[in-house]
Parts: structure tokens; sequence; C-alpha cells
């Protein structure tokens, strides 16, 4: 429950941050005018918390077993890894990618 308070609070200081700083916006190259889009920096620094967030969450939310099922799934060698595409018929793309990161990073989703 405390993550969840985190990542409100989280929200809340980035928009007083961006109200009050004025370096978080950023000036248009083709017209000149400043515009309420973010600078790339101030985007990634506040996506950094909830992306952690996603990747140490339990295996007991949402549908994160899912996931870990399917990727211990997975085959960790090429030869494998093409027979088993072929029998992919939905998100081929998202298979070959979560078997590349499996032959690479390892075996723990």
């Amino acid at each position: 429950m405390i993550k969840y308070v985190l990542m409100i609070l989280w929200l809340l200081v980035l928009f007083i941050v961006s109200r009050f700083v004025g370096e978080v916006h950023e000036i248009d190259k083709e017209t000149g005018l400043q515009t309420e889009r973010y600078t790339k920096t101030f985007a990634i620094i506040s996506v950094i918390p909830y992306i952690y967030w996603a990747a140490t969450r339990p295996l007991y939310f949402g549908d994160s077993q899912a996931y870990a099922k399917m990727y211990w799934g997975l085959p960790t060698n090429f030869a494998d890894a093409w027979t088993y595409l072929q029998g992919v018929n939905k998100d081929p793309g998202f298979y070959a990618l979560s078997i590349l990161i499996k032959m690479f990073a390892g075996g723990n989703p």
C-alpha cells in the first residue's frame, strides 16, 4: 500500500516542480513558440520510479504471474526458438523479443 501512496506523491511533486520551474518546458524549434511540452530529461526522470515499480512488483500482482509462466516456458537457444516461433500465431514479435531477452539476460522473469 505504501508504494501506491508514494507513486501518487511522486505525481504531486512532479506537478509542483513543473509549475514552478521554467526549465521543464521547451521551445518549439519550427515555430519558435514556447509550448507545454516537457523536456526529455524531465519525462525520463518522471517515469523512472514507475519503471522500477513495474520491474519489482510481486508475481501475485495483476497479470505478472501469467507473464512469468510464459517466460519460464520460452526456449533458451536459437534452434528451439525458431521451432517455438513457428507455432506462435499471435504476437510473434513479442515472443521473439522475449526469447532474445531470456537468452541474453537469463531465466529469471
